[in-house]
This record gives structure tokens, C-alpha cells and sequence, in this order.
């Protein structure tokens, strides 16, 4: 008895034992990603999740950086010229590379020791990744629980030189995002990726802090928050478009050695506030978001078939922004969207992003910044860095990125609080378990990213940098040139404003807005653009040593800041200094002024506005004179008056060398200006939104999908019920680019012979082209055509069914439209078969297959026709006549009599009308001459009331 009653205990007890095996995921037990987490301390799991800013270039061990990376095992950090990490001074490249080594050293080595590896199980790459690497190899695990995890290391490096480019000598000029969106190419988009991938992954920086995915939907003139140039544009899809382009140009480029972290999610382009002053409030909704700000992030974070590199590795949280009614209660308002928990979770939980956020990596903003620090205390008395980092974390994010991260702005302080935050996050991790499986889910993140970019966790793996490339100063150059923009007047008005460029004695003047800037407390001064900057150009491309088009003592050159000190100085009727009046002399004088202007904001540089004062106050300087403007920011900080003023407005959307020097090639007229201003241009009336519509002028052509690869040029076999698909084939805006995708239109199917038109059917264009897929219901004639929202035609597909035997196919392209109307007749539409041996459509009179609209205009011309329609009044005339003789004796009155005449007029009428509409065909006999067609169909439909009413009086 006690066995029967152990036996059944014994299978439960093992069945309680193997139940977790069971129900434990494939594979699981061999994941090296968690098999290596397993083993790490406390300190290392929390340690992991902080990517540092620091400051200074010695990272020795006695420093707080290093102590930092050893002993707190922080994840990664921040490269910048601001803090002092980066001399541009010098060969920066050179630099940066040195530091990244020192900096891995410092991550892969034990703390005061260099110790022994053991041997850990080899690591598999992920399958989907889109760059093949080398097959793995063991990872080494040091002892004393001390793990070697290489560091991330990150640089911002978004274009057009100081501030956003961290790494600029050494390197190639990076052009803005802005100057790549106005190319309006994404194979630009990918270059510049290229460049910054292959260049960083030289250099050992393995985390770029970009691309922008900002959509600059509204420019702001003046406005602080207008992040400008650092944008590709206003328009979603093409922010999405070279996004993306970019993104795979960083990890081809880079060997997969280079991850990409797009910001500021989920978008700054509403955005009116600058971070030093307060955390900007937005109104809008989700579903609001959904079509502006997140489109470029849902398309970032999409991996389509065979374009996995275009994928972003991370996002980076704005923690700048807050939104009104964003969950629709128009009451509430979030937090600090990178620091709210319920707003950041929503947007995660959106179906576009969940695929991607099970490896997809969350980085908060700068924690920081002042306007983090204002949102917590308004007064700036205190900074509560653990509620802010923690809150960071439990909002959603990470990697917390710590920068400036106390009041003072001194980094042993800072250094300070960054230990005390890993320190409480390290107790918290044992004590709390909700915060626990909060780091947990963020390490696995971090540490497949890791596992991803190297196969072995050793110094020599990870320092094994690549050969640096050389500078790929042509390429940047030729999209320097393409991106340069005619803002005003239009192209054809040019050539009479500017007759050509300036000529040999002919005097230049040149304002610069100068601004001298620094990179960090205690660097030297310099000037992003130097006042000289353009006359140097000009001069080595077309003065003596070049075509020697112009002479260098023509040319003087001045800044902002004297222009507006001598206006100022007239305005005020102060006495002129003498280099004021020799200014003043020289604008007099001048035959050509030329401005480079920036962004107007005058709060932060005072002589910004000055073209904007010049322009009204001194009219009597511009008589006689060529007023040129080139604009290094986006082209939006004049008005429309201001613009009238000028002889030309150029956009070069940077400042860099490549930009100036396009610039100065525009002025000599060397180049075609094929730019478009990717962004709202007020003053001119540039309306993107509108820009982006269809042509109207152009004709979308349809084809079948399929007919090329067929015998004869046309499907076969296609008879009543089979399915065709017809494609338009590329439809350009009004900028001469393809549309965006989504773009509605409309395919119309009209049956002419039965005056019958199918529903229309509503799509969508993908790649700037729509398509429909149609069933042949019927026999006869089917006319397939398509039209946009702007009016946009196509051609005409028909497609014919008679009887059993397979359909044809031709093509009716639309007349080209006149430009002014004239007394010549309208040609006929061109009728181009695309089937071999098929029946062309007969082109004399009125033909059944014509579009309707082509119809009725041919019926009016009929109807107008004297000749047509006294041959049918005379057939109308003699049917009448017939039917009264015929009908005599039954007609016993005259109003009978004249009741029946008037019948038969009608019925003859609407008979001819029916037939020049072509609804009639059946009844006129092939061959006929048109009148003698006209006469017999009107004669016989007035003979119809007749025999109504001998049926009647039956």
C-alpha cells in the first residue's frame, strides 16, 4: 500500500522539477546575453545604464572620469568640444582616437590591475543584422567579479561646423542636414552617412548621437526654439526619406562599428523655447503626432525587407518638451515627455514601435540641461540628481545621459553626484523589485548592443580600429552645389535683374555676419565664419591666380557689427569716426553689396538684424546698385518687402567652406540652381504643402502591370472576369520630384458605350507611384484614367472585350494643352496601340472611345455645326412629314396634327443628339458619310411617336 501511494508522489515531485524546464523558452538557457548578466555585481548592472559627460582630455587613473568607468562600471560617454575633450585646434582626429583607447583601456582592464581572462562560450551575431561581421570568438571574464565591457563612446557630429560637430579637424566639413534635404536626393542623405560612419568607426567612436529626425514643420524667424539648419526639413516624409538613407550610409560606412541614435524623439519641431530658459509646452494630441512629429521615427524604426541598415539602433527622449491634450483630456498636461512615465509608454506602446522596442534602445536627453533644472526648482536653489535620473530611468529610458549634471558648472561636483546617484540606484536594485526589473529590461537592451558590435570583449578587439579615410572633400562639395537654392527673384526673372556676374572694375562689398564664439571655458576665441571668408573664396577662384575675372582691390569686406554701428551712428546724428565714414563712402560707391546673413536673433547677437535695418533705413544707398543676399541659415528672416528690396536671394543652408564657395559660383553664374528650399519660405510664398502636391501639368501615364514582360507588349489571355492591375508610373510634385508617399488618387472606370461609370476607386501612392487592381466584369469597351487632387490627367487605358475572343489594349494620350487659344480647331487625341496586330480605334468622327469629357466638347462642336444639323432637321422634317400623311385620317384635328409634329421633333433631336454623343453607334452603319448618318437616325426616331399612337389607338 505505501508504495502504490509513493509511486504517484515520486512522478509529482519530478513533474514539479522539470515544469519550469518545460515551460522556459527555446533556447533561453544558451542566450549568451543573459548568461554573461547573470554573472555581473550589482554595481555593473547599474553602472551600465549611465552614459557620462565629462569634462577635460586626461583620463588617467587619478581622475573622476576614470574612477567613474572602473570602479562604477558606467556604460559609455559623451565626447565634446564644450567640455574640453576635443581640441579642433589641432588635429582633433588624431586626438579623439588616442582618447577612445585610453578611454577602452580603462573599461577592459580590472581596477589597479591588469588581470587574467577566462574563457567564456562563444558568442553568436544576431541574424538580422544588416552588416556581416567576422565569426565570433570567446569573450573574456575577469575574476573577483570584474567584468571587461567595453565603453560606448559618443560624439554629436550633425553638420555645418561649430556647435553640432563635435570632430571637425582632421575630418571632412560635414554639410547641414538642412543643405542634404534641399538636394532633395537621398543618395546625398547617404554619402554624408557614409562619410560619418567610416570616419568615426577610424577613430573609435562607436555611438553617434544622431541623425535628427525633427520635422521643422512651421519656421519661427526669431523664435529661440528653431532648431534650423540641423534639420532635413518640414515635410515628414522626406525628413523619414533621408533619415533613413542616412542611418544605413552610418552603418555601411562604418562596418557595422557605429550605432545611430535619432533625436530628439518625439520631435522639437514645435518646440518655441531654447534649453536655458524652460521646457516648451505643446498643444497637440497623439493622434496629431502621429502624422507630423513620429513619421520620421515610425519609418526609422521599421525594419522593411532588405533594408535593415536604414534601422536606428536607439532614440534619444527629449526631456524639452511637454504636451497639452496629448492623450485628448485638453486639461491635462504631461511632464517632461522623456521623463514622464504615462506619456512615454503611450507613444512606446504605439503598434509602429513595438517590434522594434524589444532591442531598441531609449536614451534620455541631457539630464542636465537648464531647463531641466528649472522644471524641478523654478528658483535654481537645488537639484535633486537621484528623483531625476531615477525618474528617467522609470519613465522608459535606457541609457540616462548625465551632462552638466548639478548647479555649478564644475565637474567635480558633477562627478560627485553621478556617484551618489549609482549609488542609491545600486541599493535600490537590491531593495526594490519593481526597480530591479526595471534596470534588467534596459541592461539586456544595452548588452546586446554591445554584443553586437563586438565579438570579443578584449583590448585588442575593441581598440582594433580601421585605417582613417581620406577627407571625401568632392563629394561634400558637389552637394554643396546642388543644394543651393534661388530664393528670389524666379529663374527666368534672374537673367533681367542680374545681367551677369561682377565684373573686372566693377567694387564689391561684402557684410559678413561675423559671431565670435568659443568652445569652452577657457578656449581661445575664433570665428565660425571669419569676415574675410567670402573675398578669400571670390579672390582664389576668380581673381588673379584664378580666371582672373576680378581683382582682390575691389573687394572690401566688413561685418554685421560696423554696418550697424554706422546706421545707429547716422540715425542718431552722431558725428562718423573716420572708419565709419569711409564706409559710408564705399557703400556709395559700390556697384555690387553683398550680405551673408544668418539667423536674426538679436537677443544673443545683437547686430544680426543689420541687413534688416540697411533695407530700411538707407534706400538711397541701393539706387543703381545689386543688392545680393546668401543665406547661411534657413532663408526664412526676411519679409516680403525686405525681399522686393533685393536684386537676388540665395539660400546655401551653412556656412561651411563647400557652401561659400557655391555661393560665390552662383554669384559668377557658373552653376544651375537646382535646389528647393526644403522648408516654408513666407516671403516668396513658398508653401511646402503646396509644393508637394501633383503637378497639374504633367500627364501621369498608366500602364499594366506585367504587359512588358508579355508577348506583344500586352497580358495574354485576358478575357470577362479576369483581374488587371493598372500602375501609374512616377508622379512628380510641382518641384519636379516624386510625390510623397500617400498622396491620394483616383482611378476612374467608365464604360462609354453603356454610359456606365464603376465607383472610383481611392488609393494611395508608395515610391511616388499608385496602382488599382480591376476585374473585367463585362464585354466591350472599359476606360481606365487617373487624376490627382490638383487636377493632375493621364493617359487613357482601354481596354476592349469583343465576344469570346482575348482583349486588347491602346493608349489615349491627352492633347497638350495650348498656352494661348487660337481659332485652330483642337487636335484629335493620339491613340497609341501597345498591343501587336491589334485594331487601331477608328479616328474619323465621333468616336465611342473617347474620354468622356473629349465627347461632349466634340457633340457642342457638332451641335454648332450647320451642315451636320440641317441634314438632321431635314430628316426630321421628312419623317414628320410621312407620319402626318400616313397618319391623315386618325388626326382628326389640327392640335393633333401639330401635337405629333412636335414629337416627332423632340424624338429626332434627342436621336441626334444620342448619336453625336456616341450612345447611338449601334445605329449608324459603318461607311456612311456623317450627314447622310445624321439624316437616317433623326428620320427614323421622328417616325417613333407615330407608332406610339397607332399601338394606343389599338
Amino acid at each position: 500500500m505505501a508504495k502504490r501511494l509513493c509511486l504517484p508522489g515520486l512522478f509529482l515531485v519530478v513533474a514539479l522539477i522539470l515544469s519550469p524546464l518545460a515551460t522556459m523558452p527555446a533556447g533561453a538557457e544558451e542566450d549568451p546575453v543573459l548568461e554573461f548578466i547573470a554573472g555581473l555585481s550589482t554595481r555593473e548592472k547599474v553602472g551600465q545604464l549611465f552614459l557620462v559627460a565629462f569634462h577635460g582630455s586626461n583620463v588617467d587613473k587619478s581622475t573622476a572620469i576614470a574612477e567613474l568607468i572602473q570602479r562604477y562600471r558606467i556604460g559609455g560617454v559623451v565626447l565634446s568640444a564644450e567640455r574640453g575633450n576635443i581640441d579642433n585646434g589641432g588635429n582633433a582626429a588624431a586626438q579623439v582616437r588616442d582618447l577612445a583607447r585610453q578611454l577602452q583601456s580603462l573599461a577592459l582592464e580590472g581596477p589597479g590591475r591588469t588581470p587574467t581572462p577566462t574563457v567564456r562560450p562563444n558568442i553568436q551575431r544576431e541574424a538580422e543584422q544588416s552588416v556581416p561581421r567576422p565569426t565570433a570568438t570567446p569573450v573574456p571574464m575577469y575574476p573577483a567579479n570584474v567584468h571587461p565591457i567595453p565603453l560606448f563612446i559618443a560624439v554629436e557630429q550633425d553638420g555645418d561646423g561649430y556647435p553640432h560637430t563635435d570632430i571637425r579637424s582632421g575630418l571632412t566639413e560635414l554639410p547641414s542636414a538642412m543643405s542634404v534635404g534641399a538636394t532633395w536626393r537621398v543618395e546625398n542623405a547617404y554619402r554624408v552617412g557614409s562619410i560619418v560612419g567610416s570616419e568615426l568607426a577610424a577613430l573609435g567612436v562607436n555611438f553617434l548621437l544622431g541623425p535628427s529626425a525633427d520635422v521643422l514643420q512651421r519656421t519661427r524667424p526669431g523664435m529661440p526654439g528653431d532648431i534650423g539648419v540641423r534639420s532635413f526639413g518640414g515635410d515628414p516624409f522626406w525628413v523619414a526619406e533621408m533619415g533613413r538613407a542616412y542611418v544605413r550610409g552610418v552603418h555601411e560606412g562604418s562596418g557595422g562599428m557605429v550605432l545611430t541614435v535619432a533625436k530628439h524623439f518625439p520631435g522639437l519641431g514645435s518646440s518655441d523655447r531654447k534649453a536655458t530658459e524652460e521646457v516648451a509646452t505643446v498643444h497637440k494630441s497623439l493622434q496629431e503626432l502621429r502624422h507630423m512629429e513620429l513619421a520620421p521615427f515610425f519609418a526609422l524604426t521599421a525594419a522593411e525587407e532588405g533594408d535593415a541598415g536604414a534601422v536606428v539602433d536607439g532614440m534619444m527622449t527629449s526631456p524639452l518638451i511637454r504636451y497639452r491634450g496629448f492623450q485628448g483630456n485638453i486639461r491635462q498636461l504631461t511632464r517632461p515627455i522623456g521623463l514622464d512615465a504615462d506619456g512615454l509608454s503611450a507613444l512606446m506602446a504605439l503598434p509602429e514601435f513595438q517590434s522594434w522596442r524589444r532591442e531598441g534602445l531609449l536614451v534620455s536627453g541631457p539630464l542636465g540641461l537648464p531647463a531641466v533644472r528649472k522644471f524641478y526648482d523654478a528658483q535654481g536653489r537645488s537639484f535633486p540628481h537621484r528623483s531625476i535620473a531615477q525618474e528617467a530611468l522609470m519613465a522608459g529610458n535606457d541609457l540616462i545621459f548625465v551632462a552638466d549634471f548639478a548647479l555649478e558648472d564644475d565637474w567635480e561636483i558633477q562627478a560627485a553626484n553621478i556617484r551618489d546617484t549609482l549609488q542609491y540606484f545600486a541599493e535600490k536594485y537590491e531593495t526594490d523589485p519593481a526597480f530591479r526589473a526595471r534596470v534588467d529590461d534596459s541592461l539586456q537592451r544595452i548588452m546586446r548592443l554591445k554584443f553586437r558590435l563586438y565579438d570579443e570583449f578584449s583590448l585588442q578587439a575593441v581598440v582594433r580600429f580601421p585605417e582613417l579615410p581620406p577627407a571625401r572633400t568632392a563629394e561634400v562639395a558637389e552637394i554643396a552645389r546642388e543644394a543651393i537654392t534661388l530664393i528670389y527673384p524666379g529663374a527666368d526673372e534672374l537673367a533681367d535683374r542680374l545681367s551677369g556676374p561682377p565684373l573686372r572694375d566693377e567694387s564689391m562689398l561684402i557684410f559678413t555676419d561675423v559671431r565670435p564664439v568659443s568652445e569652452c571655458v577657457g578656449c581661445a576665441a575664433f570665428q565660425d565664419v571669419s569676415q574675410e571668408a567670402f573675398e578669400s573664396t571670390i579672390v582664389r577662384l576668380y581673381g588673379p591666380s584664378g580666371s582672373g575675372q576680378v581683382l582682390g582691390v575691389n573687394i572690401r569686406s566688413f561685418t554685421f557689427q560696423a554696418l550697424k554701428e554706422l546706421l545707429e551712428a547716422e540715425e542718431a546724428g552722431k558725428e562718423l569716426s573716420p572708419a565709419q565714414a569711409a564706409l559710408s563712402g564705399w557703400l556709395q560707391d559700390s556697384q555690387w553689396i553683398i550680405f551673408l546673413m544668418r539667423e536674426v536673433d538679436v537677443a544673443e547677437h545683437p547686430s544680426s538684424d543689420a541687413i534688416r535695418q540697411f533695407l530700411k533705413q538707407r534706400s538711397d544707398w541701393m539706387r543703381n546698385k545689386r543688392l545680393v543676399v546668401f543665406a547661411l541659415a534657413a532663408p526664412c528672416f526676411l519679409d516680403t518687402t525686405e525681399v522686393s528690396k533685393l536684386t537676388a536671394y540665395y539660400a546655401l543652408y551653412g556656412k561651411t567652406e563647400s557652401s561659400l564657395e557655391a555661393g560665390a559660383r552662383a554669384l559668377f553664374r557658373e552653376l544651375p540652381l537646382r535646389g528647393k528650399p526644403p522648408v516654408d519660405v513666407q516671403a516668396v510664398n513658398y508653401e511646402l504643402i503646396v509644393q508637394l502636391e501633383p503637378d497639374p501639368d504633367q500627364v501621369i501615364e498608366l500602364s499594366i502591370v506585367g504587359a512588358s514582360e508579355a508577348e506583344g507588349g500586352q497580358p495574354v489571355g485576358v478575357k470577362v472576369d479576369s483581374v488587371i492591375t493598372v500602375r501609374t508610373g512616377v508622379i512628380l510634385d510641382r518641384n519636379g520630384n516624386p510625390v510623397p508617399d500617400e498622396t491620394p488618387v483616383e482611378f476612374r472606370l467608365y464604360y462609354p458605350s453603356e454610359s456606365l461609370e464603376l465607383p472610383r476607386r481611392k488609393v494611395t501612392t508608395v515610391g511616388g507611384v499608385a496602382e488599382t487592381s480591376i476585374r473585367l466584369e463585362r464585354r466591350g469597351e472599359l476606360e481606365v484614367s487617373a487624376s490627382t487632387s490638383t487636377g493632375t490627367a493621364s493617359t487613357t487605358l482601354v481596354v476592349s472585350i469583343r465576344g469570346d475572343e482575348p482583349a486588347t489594349f491602346a493608349t489615349i494620350v491627352p492633347p497638350t494643352p495650348t498656352p494661348e487659344p487660337t481659332e485652330t480647331p483642337t487636335s484629335e487625341p493620339v491613340v497609341q496601340s501597345t498591343a501587336t496586330g491589334a485594331p487601331t480605334p477608328d479616328t474619323s468622327g465621333v468616336r465611342a472611345s473617347e474620354p468622356q469629357v473629349q465627347r461632349l466638347l466634340g457633340a457642342a462642336g457638332a451641335l454648332a455645326d450647320r451642315g451636320l444639323l440641317a441634314w438632321a432637321l431635314a430628316g426630321i422634317a421628312a419623317g414628320g412629314a410621312g407620319l402626318n400623311l400616313a397618319l391623315g385620317r386618325r388626326l382628326r384635328s389640327p392640335e393633333r396634327r401639330m401635337r405629333m409634329t412636335l414629337w416627332s421633333v423632340i424624338f429626332g433631336l434627342a436621336a441626334y443628339c444620342g448619336y453625336l454623343l456616341g450612345w447611338l453607334g449601334p445605329l449608324a452603319v459603318p461607311g456612311w458619310p456623317p450627314g447622310v448618318a445624321a439624316l437616317a437616325v433623326a428620320g427614323v426616331a421622328a417616325l417613333v411617336p407615330g407608332l406610339g399612337f397607332v399601338t394606343a389607338s389599338r
